[in-house]
């Protein structure tokens, strides 16, 4: 029977509405170690974890901005705009069914 690695199928987050870069870090630190698929993170601390992965390298997982959630707040469009003209990356939009 061949093994799987759950671990590299999961987001590993960090949603919650406060935190610091600290925090950033020991979250992309504990993704390299466990091999997570990707870190999930809110559209503030984007910025900051792709600089913190190009600075110290050799990061394999990939960085997801998660717009409007858990929150659910604001709209899609809102969320969307800003972080196409500031961080000028590509995204894909993620709907759950209502």
């Amino acid at each position: 029977m061949a093994s799987v690695n759950v671990i590299g199928l999961v987001d590993n987050t960090y949603l919650k509405p406060y935190g610091s870069t600290k925090d950033i870090d020991v979250l992309i630190e504990d993704t390299a170690r466990y091999g997570a698929y990707a870190i999930a993170i809110n559209p503030v601390f984007l910025r900051y974890a792709r600089e913190y992965m190009a600075r110290k390298g050799g990061y394999t997982f990939r960085v997801v901005a998660v717009v409007d959630f858990p929150f659910g707040a604001g709209t899609t469009e809102l969320g969307w705009t800003p972080l196409n003209a500031i961080h000028g990356t590509r995204m894909n939009l993620i709907s759950w069914p209502q």
